[in-house]
């Protein structure tokens, strides 16, 4: 082998050289690119899970916030959490307007529910209904009056009041177009009871 080496001529050496240095170059040269890449997305992974944490953190400061002032409370709290029931649905919050409507003396052309909305706390859900009625002005006050008795925090998102009619309008009828929103608390389940 010595000598085979010994009779390759200088640019003999220098092609095998530049061959062998091409091969390492392709096969086993690694200039970090991997690493860096691996690197970054375990940053990434790293930040996604701090994000999480804060989001749980939060959550639970608020559970905290809640427990202190729910003892504080007492009693009142009780009442409180009636008027933001667990079991609130699109369908009973419809079932609600339409009562209130009927009892008001309020025409209702169309009442849907408009589905539920994250809210600022992880704990409350907002649910909503949007509401197309029609009668006097004194009949849509008197419907936004027993709202306010209902027994459930309902909240006035948007309307619109317009004359069915032109000047003519002898009846003294409006349209009421609105969008209303339920609360409802929102009893995470504990995953472990799911499992077993």
């Amino acid at each position: 082998m010595e000598e085979k080496l010994n009779q390759l001529t200088l640019q003999q050496s220098v092609l095998i050289g530049i061959g062998l240095a091409v091969l390492y170059f392709f096969v086993m040269f690694d200039d970090g690119t991997s690493k860096e890449n691996q690197i970054k997305n375990m940053k990434d992974q790293v930040a996604a899970k701090e994000q999480e944490i804060a989001k749980y953190d939060k959550t639970i400061k608020d559970a905290e916030r809640f427990k202190v002032v729910a003892e504080e409370l007492g009693e009142e709290m009780n009442r409180i959490l009636n008027y933001i029931p667990a079991d609130l649905s699109g369908v009973e919050l419809m079932k609600t307007m339409s009562n209130e409507a009927r009892v008001a003396g309020v025409n209702i052309n169309n009442v849907q529910s408009s589905g539920g909305e994250k809210t600022d706390y992880n704990f409350i859900e907002a649910i909503g209904v949007t509401v197309d009625l029609r009668g006097s002005y004194g009949q849509l006050l008197s419907f936004m009056s027993y709202l306010t008795k209902v027994e459930k925090i309902v909240t006035l998102k948007e309307f619109e009041m317009r004359s069915t009619s032109g000047k003519n309008n002898e009846d003294n009828e409006l349209t009421f177009k609105a969008k209303f929103k339920g609360f409802k608390y929102v009893v995470e389940e504990n995953k472990n009871d799911k499992k077993k």
